[in-house]
């Protein structure tokens, strides 16, 4: 419905009805009317559609597609330009690998249909189609996409004793199964000490962690070193490490001394740690208490060469409060501290067992062998 002009009053509001033979009705209401002539060089857009017979494919399934080329036009009579015209198809996978780069020739009504077989070992992901102008003249680039995924059933089963009766807290309970897997996976917790310098860093069980890393590796040391590495990437550079453990603590450390000196670390340690250390036949620089002078805990800790700190609380007078200065200090200076011998342990025999090994990156696509 096109009205003259004059039927057309800028001070009136307009409804449109429309009504079919059955009295069903559409309306459009409107208040301002356009009087701009129509502008026959209005530009022209090239748009494109492109659609696929579902959106998910499994490998070794056909994909189905088809794409339409259209020019913005609002002329009923105009001819469709894109009429038997040459277009460049392409096809990557969802690593970026080109799997089709021809030219093709559109039909009558401007569009293409085809079929593509995905081999049985298809990556899965996103695949992208693209259309271009082979002579880039009429239009740039044209894009859908499809996806194919695949279930896979899980390498191994994690199932879970019960008790026969119900345990209380602290009560030990039937081992679960033991997995079998070519990968060890060790999950760290992340806590923001760097935000509470002045807070004790002890865990206690008011205290909550704010994320997790996750190392992975066939390897156990190098899955749990990775597991730390996570919360501290330099955690494997060589340097001195920091020693200041309470008297039930100091053997613990004791199989692993000459191996960390071995492949290259320094030890200072406060006074009993390090006449401990100096007892085994190795060099262990000595620090003083915070209050004595000379070269002192806090000065070791502005060493750039430091690189961790081991320190287990002692809950006693002077000693108390050094390990706090040492702990927060170690903050302070993004130098990881460690204060539980477990975690200790863990982090020695790590160090140690990949101290000769190249560290790599593990794919998720290697554990599923992808």
């Amino acid at each position: 419905m096109i009205p003259e002009n004059r039927q057309l009053k800028d001070n009136y509001q307009w409804l449109a009805i429309a009504r079919n033979k059955e009295g069903r009705m559409a309306f459009l209401g409107m208040s301002n009317i356009w009087r701009g002539r129509l502008d026959s060089n209005w530009p022209r857009e090239t748009k494109g559609y492109g659609i696929t017979d579902r959106p998910i494919y499994r490998p070794d399934q056909t994909v189905k597609y088809k794409f339409w080329l259209r020019e913005t036009t609002y002329e009923a009579d105009r001819k469709q330009p894109f009429a038997n015209e040459r277009v460049k198809f392409l096809l990557y996978d969802p690593q970026g690998k080109e799997l089709i780069n021809e030219v093709r020739n559109l039909g009558a009504d401007g569009g293409l249909d085809g079929e593509y077989k995905l081999p049985a070992d298809a990556t899965l992901g996103t695949y992208r189609v693209q259309i271009m102008d082979p002579d880039q003249r009429k239009y740039n680039l044209i894009a859908f996409n499809f996806r194919v995924e695949e279930y896979k059933k899980p390498e191994f089963e994690v199932t879970v004793k019960a008790p026969e009766k119900p345990a209380m807290l602290g009560e030990k309970i039937t081992q679960i199964d033991q997995l079998i897997s070519e990968f060890f996976s060790v999950k760290q917790s992340t806590f923001p000490f760097d935000r509470f310098i002045q807070d004790n860093i002890l865990l206690g069980p008011k205290m909550r962690s704010t994320g997790e890393t996750m190392g992975i590796d066939r390897d156990k040391e190098a899955a749990i070193l990775k597991s730390y590495q996570g919360n501290y990437p330099r955690l494997a550079e060589k340097g001195k490490i920091l020693i200041s453990l309470a008297d039930n603590n100091k053997e613990m450390i004791l199989p692993y001394l000459k191996s960390l000196h071995r492949i290259g670390y320094q030890f200072v340690g406060t006074k009993g740690s390090a006449d401990y250390i100096n007892k085994q036949g190795l060099p262990c620089e000595t620090v003083n208490k915070i209050d004595e002078g000379g070269l002192t805990i806090l000065d070791a800790l502005k060493d750039e060469n430091m690189k961790m700190v081991f320190n287990t609380p002692q809950n006693q007078g002077q000693s108390q409060s050094d390990g706090e200065h040492i702990r927060n200090s170690a903050i302070q200076y993004a130098i990881p501290c460690f204060t539980r011998a477990e975690n200790i342990k863990a982090v020695v025999e790590a160090l140690i067992g990949t101290h000769d090994l190249i560290m790599t990156p593990l794919a998720l696509q290697e554990m599923n062998h992808v």
